[in-house]
């Protein structure tokens, strides 16, 4: 399991108007070699699979700004398939 979170204070001098925006960014994951999963539904792990792994995570990005136009909040799921080489 892994996790991230980021936070921005994003002055843009010089545009007009000013504009000022705070971002949030966080992720959340877990993830399991692709063998170990096999095993968990009951099928039979494969030595051709040591070095793969499943993962999915939850993205959330939220942005606010003294400029309605340019707030933004997002929240996506993502599914990865990692090899390792």
């Amino acid at each position: 399991m892994t996790g991230e979170g980021r936070y921005r204070n994003l002055d843009y001098n010089g545009a007009v108007p000013q504009r000022v925006d705070e971002q949030f960014e966080g992720r959340l994951a877990i993830g399991s070699q692709v063998n170990k999963v096999a095993g968990w539904l009951g099928l039979t792990p494969s030595s051709k699979l040591n070095n793969f792994s499943l993962e999915t995570g939850l993205n959330y990005t939220n942005r606010t700004s003294n400029i309605p136009t340019f707030e933004y909040e997002n929240l996506d799921a993502e599914a990865r398939l990692i090899a390792r080489f």
